[in-house]
């Protein structure tokens, strides 16, 4: 530590009294802060007077803030980006001071700009980052430091050096409220760089600037604000077509959307209503015809609800956007920019849904002295009550949201984008189809187009296999028009083998993404699990590497009955909806339960493919010709409707027969519900009980210890070979597809580097059996 010289104080003593007298000339109250501090430890030091006398040796000076020093306010920004752009939109000031901030620039920013002020000059730290907007600690931004405030002025000396920068002049005299909406726009940039995110940055900008507009921002601030973003996102569109637009729709009367509708997006914008709060319900505005009108003067709540439901109910269906999704209020949002396409279905908190609601309905209170109606903001408890789902019940009820045409359970081609009232169904994108393209495509030509995406999987039987995977792709699409459907499991005793990539393919062909959906835990968590999934009301569920014994009661259920009913989760409201959505499992010797393999349709791999696909990169290939499938799959089931077969035997899904199921059969393949398909034999019990334990006898002799957990994840069984063992010995078995091609497999490469010890007690038990197999095996040989 170095220790200054009697010179150094010198110095510093005679350039802290110059500062006090220069300070004191102005008006400003100084304070006396101890040597290399910036904490003043005087006690009642804001009504404490405090001399030349007070500022000995090697002490600082700070200057205490606000009304007693003439309304100095002082901005100290806390954040790199605060310091980046401040100057883009502070008013400009002759009193400004900082230091060097390493990692920013070699050469001193300032950090602190100092005003005197008209208005306010009440102290407030409300600029902060979250906890979620920066993955980790609440984080200062910005302060605005006046009454019991203080600042440490230079050439005060702490673990910093601050120096000055254009102090020459005097603090510039600014309006409070201009002050506070620079750094509410500053704040507002910062927070817009921590919470956008990639795929929907063009509607949130357009939302960004909406609230620019709404909060009164100058259109040239605006315009510098939207400019930081885009710099600071590294975005290419500078947006600055759609600030024109929405100021000019905003002085044309027309509904713009602001912050609060961040909210879909799950932003936090609580606090950026104090930092830019709205202006429009304070402004007056009169409202307009055009829109409905409800006048929150003259009725009461109770009738102000029922007439908002009743409104919503009648927007004409291609211009809905507010829904019951089972008796959860939700948002159709459609978000563009080029290149990209996307409609969501979205639980909106309480503001969310207010920017909605207002788009539909004009809210008024009558202005008594004008004598005319004036618009304001939504009321809180109607919203609340409208998104109750005792009250909402009369609102509109949608079935999910779609990007691709549909085809009714009739034969009717369903393209237009918007609400179908047929089908509850939100159309996203209608890919341009009609219907003569349909009728312009030949069956086989249309059945080429889906096997030729699956012709390289490793299938037990191809006939087979490709019959099963035609009817899992018509089934994905058609399945938003049918209330039940059967799963879907496909199963092999390899791994790597592309049973995920089989999974994937409708996925990708329905919504363009692929994702797996986990299923794990007691029955209350799936439950838990499932809510939450359902509520986003995907097109396709894959539950991936599911091996070995797979049960769900609540998938059960849900198979069976059509429906599913849960609380939603951290509230006590109850869901209860008809989930249009298919369901895809995979996994190493996949073992359903009885209850789901009655309700199933099993796909079997059971080779390894070395081949490479005739398409490596089959998921991109799919996407490439997604349109091509999408018309494929259309034309294939409204054949099946118009095409008479001969009877089959019905199955637990009566509807889907007549609808899937029979559309591949009148293309010409396997009934996927024969009932050859339904219970196959591998191999006979016997056989099957005899390769094993004569597995066992060969690499493990009879009184070796051991334990199946070391590989249990390679063979996908969830039950200890102890216990197939044991069910082998009573010839139960749960599946001799399942069981026979997981122990028919279990030797060779497979078990390379895994250890085996057999369990004395079982070994025993078949050392008979043992001896005789070996018997035999010397025989033979």
């Amino acid at each position: 530590m170095t220790t200054a010289t009697l010179d150094e104080v010198r110095a510093h003593a005679e350039s802290i009294r110059k500062a006090y007298d220069a300070y004191t000339a102005k008006g400003w109250k100084c304070l006396p802060i101890e040597s290399k501090s910036k904490v003043i430890r005087r006690n009642a030091w804001q009504t404490t007077t405090f001399g030349p006398e007070e500022f000995k040796g090697f002490a600082n000076i700070g200057v205490q803030l606000g009304a007693v020093s003439g309304n100095l306010i002082d901005i100290d920004l806390d954040h790199p980006i605060a310091r980046k752009i401040a100057s883009w939109f502070l008013p400009p000031t002759g009193w400004k001071f900082g230091r060097v901030y390493p990692g920013e620039s070699d050469t001193v920013i300032p950090s602190h700009y100092l005003y005197h002020v008209e208005g306010s000059t009440k102290s407030s730290a409300d600029w902060r980052l979250s906890k979620k907007e920066t993955g980790g600690s609440i984080v200062k931004c910005i302060e605005y430091r006046g009454d019991d405030s203080q600042t440490v002025f230079p050439p005060s000396v702490h673990e910093h050096s601050v120096q000055w920068i254009d102090c020459t002049g005097e603090p510039a005299l600014v309006e409070e409220k201009d002050l506070k909406m620079a750094l509410g726009i500053i704040m507002t940039v910062i927070w817009v760089k921590f919470s956008i995110a990639p795929g929907i940055r063009h509607d949130s900008m357009l939302r960004v600037i909406g609230g620019f507009a709404k909060a009164g921002v100058p259109i040239e601030l605006t315009r510098r604000a939207v400019k930081a973003i885009t710099f600071l996102i590294d975005d290419d569109d500078d947006h600055q077509g759609d600030v024109d637009d929405t100021y000019k729709k905003l002085a044309d009367g027309k509904t713009i959307a602001g912050f609060a509708s961040l909210d879909a997006f799950g932003w936090e914008t609580d606090r950026v209503k104090k930092w830019l709060p709205s202006q429009l319900s304070e402004s007056g505005k009169v409202a307009k015809d055009g829109k409905p009108k409800i006048n929150l003067s003259r009725v009461s709540m109770e009738d102000a609800v029922n007439e908002a439901v009743k409104i919503i109910a009648a927007v004409p269906d291609p211009d809905k956007t507010l829904f019951s999704y089972g008796g959860s209020p939700v948002v159709v949002l459609r978000r563009g920019s080029p290149g990209y396409n996307d409609t969501v279905l979205l639980r909106p908190g309480v503001d969310a849904f207010a920017h909605h609601l207002e788009g539909h309905v004009q809210f008024v209170r009558q202005d008594g002295k004008e004598k005319v109606d004036v618009l304001i903001e939504a009321d809180t408890r109607l919203v609340r009550r409208m998104m109750d789902p005792s009250i909402n019940w009369g609102m509109p009820k949608i079935g999910g949201v779609v990007m691709y045409p549909l085809v009714t359970k009739d034969g009717a081609l369903v393209t237009a984008e918007g609400f179908n009232r047929e089908t509850s169904m939100y159309i996203g994108e209608g890919l341009g189809i009609t219907q003569k393209e349909l009728d312009s495509l030949s069956v086989p030509d249309a059945l080429a187009a889906i096997t030729d995406l699956y012709s390289d999987f490793p299938f037990h039987s191809p006939e087979v296999g490709m019959s099963l995977s035609v009817t899992c792709m018509l089934s994905a699409f058609a399945r938003k028009v049918l209330d039940k459907a059967p799963i879907f499991i496909v199963t092999s005793p390899y791994p790597a083998d592309g049973k995920t990539i089989w999974s994937y393919l409708p996925q990708i062909i329905l919504s363009k993404e692929p994702s797996n959906y986990s299923l794990s835990g007691n029955e209350e968590e799936q439950i838990k699990q499932l809510t939450s999934y359902f509520l986003e009301d995907p097109d396709l569920m894959v539950f991936d590497n599911q091996n070995g014994r797979f049960h769900s009661q609540a998938l059960t259920e849900l198979i069976t009955s059509g429906r599913f009913k849960a609380r939603m989760l951290g509230k006590n409201d109850t869901v209860q909806f008809t989930p249009k959505t298919s369901l895809i499992a995979n996994g190493i010797n996949v073992r359903p339960s009885e209850e789901i393999m009655t309700r199933a349709i099993v796909v079997e791999f059971d080779r390894r493919t070395t081949e490479h696909f005739k398409h490596p990169q089959i998921l991109e290939y799919a996407l490439g010709l997604r349109r091509r499938v999408v018309i494929a799959c259309l034309r294939l089931l409204q054949h099946g409707v118009a095409a008479a077969i001969p009877p089959f035997k019905p199955s637990r899904f009566y509807e889907w027969d007549q609808f899937v199921r029979k559309a591949v059969i009148a293309a010409g393949l396997i009934d996927p519900m024969r009932e050859d398909l339904r219970v196959r034999a591998v191999d006979e019990e016997v056989s099957v009980k005899d390769e094993f334990v004569g597995w066992l006898f060969k690499h493990f002799p009879p009184g070796t210890r051991f334990t199946s957990h070391s590989v249990q994840d390679k063979i996908g069984l969830d039950r200890n070979l102890e216990a197939i063992v044991l069910s082998l010995g009573r010839m139960r078995t749960m599946s001799s597809v399942a069981l026979g091609r997981a122990i028919g497999n279990l030797k060779g490469a497979e078990w390379e580097g895994y250890r085996l010890t057999w369990r004395a007690g079982y070994a025993n038990r078949y050392e008979g059996e043992f001896k005789q197999i070996e018997a035999k095996e010397r025989k033979d040989a």
